[in-house]
């Protein structure tokens, strides 16, 4: 089921790190340099800097950096899939390398991946880490006097395909760089294999550039998963960049771990669920951050001081640190151990054994999941002053109030089982509830709708978006939501006082609430109907799928039986895209026809409106990251030409005018026109509507109702 490979696409995004040293480390530093498997001492500023901001980047970076005394290194870090992936997906190991006294420059764009083979890519971002950098974090980020960006000793390196642009910058340039790291290296320019055409190693012939090289790959890199892709292809991966290289070169397999390992915690817990990328549970991840760290530090500091610190080469080539079992392989390619070795570029040597391997997977999907995350939600303008009709006639544009976003996680707190994130008006008013749960069931995480949230929530709604790791079919039992509900009837408007400082008029009307989903969370909705109506005025479904499982053999668990209606009355919103059912070009449709669609519509009892946006996708309605992120994959069939920002507002339309005419079927019944015709805000749709027996204009409530077949 698609519904699965978006939320996969999350998890995959694979990207890792490189190294922080002691340059020049005081005595009292030795201690720590002994061991280099422990997070440093340094304290450490994270600033991002974006291309859209900045006259002097053509991309986008992140810089991890010691806010303290000293010179310090620069490691260039470029991001999974030839540096697409965002860097805020790796806060964890960014953090704890700078803290051994680096500066950490993580380099990502959003873009065709083929434009970073081209070494230019990179030229502007080191530019402005040797020209401008330094000052930038003295001056706007209030970094200490003593503070030093040391660019002449420089390292650079990646993880998965962002390795070919390392690659690529030492076959035109040594530049500064001193050392070369590799983390389960891809090679390859393209998410799907038939379009594969450049490589920066060709097998069988050496680069032509010697450099200190440090590789590191994990046991379950070339392994299948469940569905039928490996993240790092043997052929693609491995030693076909160590044989390649022509300097010194170690080379350590994590033996029990896999590509997404050194993520931070949420997505590796999100890549447990899903075995997207095989991998261990049992495999202790702290201690794996540890390894990588403490690999990557020895390596940075010996290449750095060879003579002094030659004895930490010795970490590369031994199994059995911080816990962790490696296979190691060196090859000195010529090179007298513990003596200097700068980066030179050097002609290229052929065999007779060159030869072009087809493509198979890429890890094409781990990036994608990035993008396929889809979720949506409702909003509210409630009850307000004749003053405010102006924005009433008009819901296809944001709201007035000021929104706050509040995450509440389940680890802190006695009183939830999910973790929830509130947008939420922090104005005067009565302030009516949306739950909104997101794909797979409720496990993707909130942030990934922060535009659409926060834009629904300025019309005057308090947004719950609920989510957990764990398993999708926890979410199909009605208790996997009451703690969520019990929390926001009882405690939520407390906490926004006392905690966050809401002002003292502000209030959570729970007795008015509404409840919906996108994609796989729409089962968590429908499955609360199904037992109590509670305080619940209407259900949403934006892109709702059925079914337990990503895996669609494995599927045994549905909340709509085709041919049967459900047994509550509710008024029910449904949209869908007209791009659901289209099977992409990895086989798979991200919402298939029978699993979506006309069978929620069908199986409704309530007034139920189907709104089609022929022209979208399943994941345009997400944050523009993830949407230029899908489209460059096209995993859920996107077309690019189509205005994004503008169907967020459609979609906030809609839902708003669907809220409005349900809290106020009389006065505002007009909205529900809106829900029944197309070019609003340029979107055009095919609309739907069955009454199912109500009378237009006339209060309804949700009743639980006996389900029955639609044909005896």
């Amino acid at each position: 089921m698609a519904t699965a490979q978006l939320y996969f696409l999350v998890l995959a995004l694979a990207s890792t790190v490189a190294f922080g040293r002691n340059i020049s480390p005081a005595e009292e530093d030795s201690g720590r340099l002994i061991d280099p498997f422990v997070p440093g001492d340094y304290p450490i500023n994270h600033t991002a800097y974006r291309q859209a901001l900045s006259l002097f980047l053509d991309t986008n970076i992140d810089v991890y950096a010691p806010n303290a005394t000293g010179n310090f290194p620069v490691f260039y870090f470029t991001t999974g899939f030839g540096g697409i992936v965002p860097a805020e997906a790796h806060t964890q190991l960014f953090s704890q390398i700078a803290s051994h006294g680096v500066v950490l420059v993580a380099v990502w764009k959003i873009g065709s991946p083929e434009n970073s083979f081209d070494p230019a890519w990179l030229q502007a971002t080191v530019e402005f880490v040797e020209n401008r950098l330094e000052n930038s974090l003295h001056n706007q980020e209030g970094y200490v006097s003593d503070f030093h960006v040391d660019y002449l000793n420089s390292f650079i390196g990646g993880h998965s395909a962002g390795n070919h642009v390392a690659v690529a910058q030492l076959q035109t340039d040594c530049l500064h760089y001193k050392g070369l790291i590799l983390v389960d290296a891809v090679d390859g320019n393209n998410p799907i294999p038939e379009n594969v055409t450049m490589y920066v190693i060709t097998p069988g012939q050496k680069v032509n550039f010697t450099i200190p090289t440090l590789e590191i790959v994990t046991g379950l890199d070339p392994i299948i998963g469940p569905y039928g892709l490996a993240c790092a292809p043997e052929e693609l991966s491995g030693r076909r960049f160590f044989d390649a290289m022509n300097g010194p070169t170690w080379y350590v397999n994590a033996t029990a771990y896999g590509h997404a390992d050194l993520m931070d915690p949420v997505y590796v817990e999100l890549n447990e669920l899903a075995q997207f990328c095989p991998n261990d549970p049992n495999a202790p991840k702290p201690e794996y951050i540890q390894f990588l760290t403490g690999e990557i530090v020895s390596f940075i500091n010996a290449v750095l001081d060879p003579v002094g610190n030659c004895a930490l080469f010795d970490n590369l080539e031994k199994s059995g640190l911080v816990g962790i079992n490696t296979l190691n392989d060196f090859a000195s390619n010529g090179w007298d151990r513990c003596t200097p070795s700068e980066c030179v570029l050097t002609p290229s040597s052929y065999s007779m054994f060159s030869f072009w391997i087809e493509y198979k997977v890429m890890k094409t999907t781990l990036y994608l999941l990035v993008g396929l995350l889809a979720s949506a939600t409702v909003a509210h303008i409630i009850h307000v002053d004749d003053d405010d009709l102006s924005r009433l006639i008009d819901p296809f544009v944001p709201g007035d109030y000021p929104i706050n976003h509040t995450a509440y996680r389940q680890a802190l707190t006695l009183f939830l089982d999910t973790n929830i994130d509130v947008y939420a008006p922090n104005s005067t008013g009565n302030f009516p509830v949306f739950y909104f749960i997101t794909g797979f069931g409720g496990i993707v995480p909130a942030e990934a709708h922060t535009l659409l949230l926060s834009q629904i929530a300025s019309h005057g709604i308090v947004v719950v978006a609920v989510w957990k790791l764990g398993s999708p079919e926890t979410s199909f039992d009605p208790a996997w939501f009451e703690a969520t509900v019990d929390f926001v009837e009882n405690r939520l408007e407390n906490s926004l006082h006392n905690q966050e400082g809401y002002i003292s008029d502000f209030h959570v009307d729970y007795l008015h609430s509404f409840i919906g989903g996108h994609s796989g969370g729409s089962h968590v909705a429908v499955a609360q109907f199904q037992t109590n109506c509670l305080n619940y005025q209407g259900l949403i479904l934006i892109d709702a799928v059925d079914g337990n499982s990503p895996i669609p053999e494995n599927i045994t668990m549905f909340v709509i039986t085709p041919g049967q209606k459900v047994n509550f009355t509710v008024p029910t919103l449904q949209i869908v895209t007209g791009l659901d059912p289209v099977i992409g070009p990895y086989g798979l449709a991200c919402a298939p026809e029978e699993l979506s669609g006309r069978r929620f519509f069908d199986a409704m009892t309530g007034p139920t409106w189907y709104v089609n946006t022929t022209a979208y996708g399943h994941a345009d309605l997400m944050d523009p990251v993830y949407v230029e992120l899908n489209e460059i994959t096209q995993f859920c069939p996107s077309d690019p030409s189509v205005p994004k920002e503008e169907y967020i507002q459609f979609l906030t339309g809609e839902i708003i005018s669907f809220i409005n005419g349900v809290l106020e079927p009389v006065e505002k019944c007009a909205f529900f026109d809106y829900l029944e015709m197309s070019g609003l805000v340029g979107i055009n749709t095919e609309n739907d509507y069955v009454s199912n027996g109500w009378e237009r204009c006339s209060p309804l409530q949700c009743v639980l109702t006996p389900s029955y077949d639609l044909i005896d």
